[in-house]
């Protein structure tokens, strides 16, 4: 078991994430050659997601299955609907609560198809549930646009 942990906070996936979380914890600034680089990189993000999506979705080839239809309504409707009944609960409004709720609200990534197929795990649900919540967000986040104002 220490193995494992061991192993999994060595990959870059874990460790990246980690490292950045305790440069901002630490008030540590990256040099500006740095950052410029990182906001190139970034501003690419939609597109190669996009792209990815299409590659995914051709190789893995979804079909409907329930714990994808589940997992998609979920992660589109449950989930940002809990988080908008406690932020109104405790008295918040406002932009916090429309952007925590929207936020909450997206479609999947490719990122956990990607994972999901490195590790040969669940490929095809999570290939459908990439399928499924980039179409139903449209309707979806006009709901919750619509509820949140």
């Amino acid at each position: 078991m220490l193995a494992a942990l061991r192993r999994a906070f060595t990959q870059p996936v874990v460790l990246a994430p980690l490292l950045a979380i305790a440069f901002v914890l630490a008030d540590i600034h990256l040099p500006g050659v740095v950052t410029g680089s990182f906001k190139l990189l970034g501003s690419t993000v939609g597109g190669i997601s996009l792209f990815a999506s299409g590659i995914i979705l051709q190789s893995q080839s979804p079909q409907f299955s329930l714990p994808a239809a589940v997992s998609t309504v979920m992660r589109l409707l449950v989930i940002p609907g809990l988080a908008f009944a406690a932020l109104t609960a405790i008295g918040q409004t406002g932009d916090l609560r429309k952007m925590t709720v929207l936020a909450l609200g997206l479609a999947a990534a490719p990122m956990q198809v990607i994972l999901s197929s490195r590790y040969k795990t669940d490929e095809r649900e999570n290939a459908s549930v990439l399928l499924y919540s980039n179409v139903l967000s449209i309707p979806s986040l006009a709901f919750l646009i619509w509820l949140t104002q």
